[in-house]
């Protein structure tokens, strides 16, 4: 295990991915010839691990090598693994591979994953900074850059990181271990020799997105308003270009074959004299340009974006998804790799492209369950979703309206509420629509018994399940009403917008909460322990006597909450935070996404559950 990982083997990926691939190997002990920057979005693999790849069961010519994904899980620094989609859902922006067994991408809040050939896992950087490139003279020397001037290392053993400047870091590629470049916002260039980074003057402020060189007296970095600088071993030079659109990557096969892409469908080439443009065939925008050095060049970009060099002309390729792909790179012409939002990660072969990310995409809102292996989730257009320990797998649905909030009181009463009063229930063996006498939008449910269940939603709108019907209730607030729990029947808090309502077993009343912020969810384990969260950050407490605010360490809106205890609370949010809280003290908990996570749920302290946006479900 590499040092920091969190990999856990009770969650089996849903299906086995296999890809066959055509080795480069023409000989266990041969070395892949490629030209700089062939291995990766702007870099090289070193020949010593391109031969390691060939030795380590690469086989002879036109062998396969089968992408087997085993029972390993992405995870986080703080033990939040992906259960779907897999590998992971989080953003990756920029990749690099020294060979067929030895990949790696970067993104969103830290995501560092990595291909053995086998699984993917994740890397543990000790940062939540996005990273936004990635590069390596070889499988011992890995280098990515990010935000705030982030730069991380991998020795082979273990990441570390540091930041010699302040603006963020855009990309990174070198000629070798001692020749570097990271470019970044300002016209930020730093250099890498002898264990020290090092600034050197661009003579622009343009934001610089990628570099790339055939060597260490030739090299290249593009960026903002079509800025395009050369490195011609002693100074950096600005050199006019017939385009101002951002300019995103860069890659060449030597030093008279190289394109930039860019905005609305932009590239260009420059032949050893001149940069001219060429037609693209789409206006899409296009973030990343890779080649095999064999005339083979691959362009990625918005919308599922993939185009391929025919040698005259660009041709659109297949991709299978709509997701923007930020960046494309590869060990070979039969070894092709894309990533993108969502966690995307697609791999070609020469002869098509397969999106190795696999499970449900839809937005999640609700989560609950009986057992670990009986879980439920919901979200838009009705998606009904289950989780029987191995996989998240859409249900037939009785309704096309949105959902929003679900709850149940044992395997085979479960509730789910939506838009337009639409309430829905599971008996164990279906989900069916019951009516309801309201048209408004329904955004939380919670009951305390079979025949006792709440359901809250907009302008004020109460409802409770006697068992037979939905009945409506003045709930005495005109405004939205986001989430409701209670100790027992004659204990139920309701929380939304503006009020807060309470029920002591005969009447409705609205209380004082000590806060104007909107409340978005309320939960608690005793009518003495009550917890209350929103927007900004809000986490209020009820102890029995009055509401009190605590202090989260966030801005965040806070949207969902969950305790196995008093001393063991969790709540997530936006932007993919995660609090938790120990009986004294919120922290804030690595996910690692920065998707929005909508609801929280467990059977226990070992057993929590969160979803959100893309389809995210994740286990700790």
């Amino acid at each position: 295990m590499r040092g920091g990982n969190c990999m856990k083997g009770s969650l089996s990926i849903a299906s086995t991915l296999l890809v066959a691939l055509l080795t480069a190997c023409s000989h266990p002990d041969a070395k892949q010839q490629q030209p700089a920057g062939a291995s990766g979005v702007s870099g090289a693999a070193d020949d010593g691990a391109a031969a390691a790849s060939c030795q380590d069961g690469g086989g002879a010519a036109n062998s396969t090598i089968e992408l087997v994904a085993d029972p390993l899980v992405v995870c986080s620094a703080d033990a939040w693994c992906w259960a779907n989609p897999l590998p992971q859902g989080t953003a990756l922006a920029a990749g690099w591979s020294s060979g067929p067994r030895d990949l790696w991408a970067v993104g969103k809040a830290g995501a560092v994953v990595h291909w053995n050939g086998t699984a993917w896992s994740a890397e543990a950087t000790g940062t939540s900074n996005s990273l936004h490139g990635v590069w390596g003279s070889g499988r011992h020397d890995v280098w990515a850059v990010g935000e705030a001037g982030t730069i991380a290392h991998f020795d082979g053993t273990l990441w570390s990181t540091s930041a010699s400047v302040t603006q963020a870091l855009q990309a990174v590629w070198g000629s070798g271990p001692n020749d570097i470049w990271a470019v970044g916002e300002a016209g930020t260039i730093l250099h890498h020799e002898a264990d020290d980074w090092s600034p050197v003057e661009s003579g622009v402020t343009q934001g610089l997105t990628a570099a790339w060189g055939s060597g260490p007296s030739d090299v290249w970095a593009v960026g903002f308003g079509g800025t395009i600088l050369h490195w011609n071993g002693s100074a950096w030079s600005l050199l006019p270009t017939t385009t101002h659109q951002l300019l995103s990557s860069v890659w060449g096969s030597g030093a008279d074959d190289i394109w930039a892409v860019g905005g609305r469908g932009t590239i260009l080439h420059w032949d050893g004299a001149a940069w001219l443009d060429v037609p693209s065939n789409t206006d899409a925008p296009l973030f990343g340009v890779w080649g095999s050095g064999d005339g083979t060049v691959w362009v990625s970009g918005g919308n599922g974006t993939l185009l391929q060099w025919s040698g005259a002309e660009w041709l659109v390729a297949a991709s299978g998804t709509t997701q923007d792909l930020h960046a494309v790179w590869g060990s070979s012409a039969i070894d092709v790799w894309s990533v993108g939002d969502r966690g995307d990660i697609l791999h070609g072969d020469g002869a098509a492209w397969l999106d190795l990310t696999t499970g449900p995409r839809q937005y999640l809102q609700g989560v609950w369950g009986s057992a670990p292996d009986d879980l439920w989730t919901i979200g838009e257009g009705g998606a009904l979703l289950h989780w029987d320990g191995a996989a998240l797998a859409e249900t037939p649905s009785d309704t096309e309206a949105q959902l929003h909030g679900l709850w149940g009181d044992d395997a085979k009463d479960v509730w789910a509420v939506g838009d337009q009063g639409t309430t829905v229930h599971w008996d164990g063996a279906k989900w069916a629509t019951v009516a309801s006498p309201t048209t408004q939008n329904l955004y939380a449910v919670w009951g305390t018994a079979t025949s006792d269940v709440w359901a809250v939603g907009a302008e004020g709108a109460l409802l409770r399940w006697d068992g037979a019907v939905w009945s409506a209730l003045d709930s005495g607030s005109s405004q939205p009403l986001r989430g409701v729990w209670g100790s027992s029947a004659d204990d139920v808090w309701i929380v939304g917008d503006v009020d807060t309502v309470h029920w002591d077993g005969k009447a409705l009343s609205v209380v004082m909460s000590e806060t104007t912020k909107g409340m978005l969810g309320v939960w608690g384990t005793t009518a003495n322990d009550v917890w209350a969260i929103g927007y900004e950050g809000l986490i209020l407490y009820w102890d029995g006597v009055s509401w009190t605010r605590l202090p989260s360490g966030t801005m965040q809106g806070l949207l969902s909450g969950w305790s196995s205890g008093p001393n063991d609370a969790w709540i997530v949010g936006y932007g993919g935070a995660i609090l938790h809280f120990d009986g004294a003290t919120w922290a804030m908990q690595a996910s690692g996404t920065t998707l929005d996570l909508n609801a929280v749920w467990g059977t226990g302290p070992s057993d929590v559950w969160a979803v959100g946006f893309g389809g995210t479900l994740l286990h700790h």
